[in-house]
């Protein structure tokens, strides 16, 4: 899975800025309690084509900070949130994530199911991490454009990290899933 440009055999590219849009306030009331464990569900697909135009809905329990990223079985993977687009991507109770996000779509860009080698299937794991607090979604989220874009590298590192945080303040999803070559 990478992120490419959409249809750029067929579009002139036009290169124009696009501000991001604000971030949604946090709703009163959808904060993480102190003792509320973050809850986390993901709607993803087990099987994909190559060339299928993904789109992921991200849900919580309460307000989370979200760090999503892919592993392939051979390659290392990559970070796909945060990006440039989203620096801060967040899911609620009453608003659900989108990956790809409108800020993401505007830009230009699409999230596309690609194989590693021709006519090969892929097999990859598709992880998001969901933070209850601010302060631990800034520690421990890569730093975007950084080189722990890396998916492997840096779910490597967070695993090391993750024992610092209390289990009710994170929630974790995996999916193994496979992209089918186009028949």
């Amino acid at each position: 899975m990478f992120w490419i440009q959409p249809c750029a055999a067929t579009k002139k590219h036009v290169e124009k800025k696009t501000k991001p849009a604000a971030p949604p306030p946090v709703v009163a009331g959808s904060e993480c309690k102190a003792n509320e464990n973050v809850k986390l569900e993901v709607d993803f697909p087990p099987k994909v084509t190559e060339g299928d135009l993904l789109g992921i809905r991200v849900r919580t329990t309460c307000d989370a900070w979200l760090v999503v990223y892919y592993l392939e079985d051979k390659g290392p993977g990559a970070v796909l949130w945060p990006s440039q687009w989203e620096p801060a991507p967040r899911a609620g109770p009453s608003r659900p994530a989108m990956l790809l996000s409108e800020n993401e779509a505007r830009a230009g860009k699409a999230l596309e199911a690609q194989l590693r080698a021709r006519g090969v299937a892929s097999h990859e794991t598709f992880v998001v991490f969901a933070f209850a607090d601010r302060d631990a979604f800034d520690r421990f989220k890569p730093a975007v454009g950084a080189t722990d874009a890396d998916g492997s590298a840096y779910a490597a590192s967070l695993e090391k990290k993750l024992g610092e945080l209390k289990p009710s303040r994170w929630a974790m999803y995996s999916a193994r899933y496979t992209i089918e070559p186009k028949k």
